[in-house]
């Protein structure tokens, strides 16, 4: 009996990393379409309802200037409260920030309302994100 033949169909069968969080989904500003409050521009990442996980954030180099200012990943819709911020994270420094996900699963990223798309592409050139179910972060290895 092959592999796939235990499954039901190939969706089953395919196996995904221990990294939740899909950069290629929050590499352009358009993405972003809610507002809170304070005027940031944020966008939700689906993940377990009540599970606690660790945010690392991996740099590749220094703060360049170059780079949108406050790209964040928060806990809640105000993205300016609760918040980690991707650009002070230092070289080559991981971030290990715990977040704790409400009844509907969700944490947040966004940005400060004067981010341009250069200034995000460039942040995004240099840092790698893995949210990961628990309270240890591990390697960094890519979404999948």
């Amino acid at each position: 009996m092959g592999i796939l033949n235990r499954y039901k169909s190939i969706e089953q069968a395919v196996v995904h990393s221990k990294n939740k969080f899909n950069k290629s989904k929050y590499l352009l500003l358009a993405n972003y379409t809610d507002t809170d409050a304070s005027g940031y521009k944020h966008a939700s990442i689906s993940l377990k309802p009540n599970t606690t996980y660790k945010v690392s954030i991996v740099r590749y180099f220094g703060w360049t200037g170059s780079e949108g200012g406050v790209l964040l990943i928060s806990g809640n819709a105000t993205v300016a409260a609760g918040y980690t911020s991707i650009a002070n994270v230092s070289y080559p420094n991981i971030n290990n920030s715990p977040y704790t996900t409400g009844a509907d699963g969700l944490l947040y990223i966004g940005y400060h309302p004067t981010t341009t798309q250069t200034q995000m592409t460039n942040t995004w050139d240099n840092t790698n994100v893995q949210i990961e179910e628990g309270t240890v972060a591990t390697a960094y290895v890519p979404y999948f």
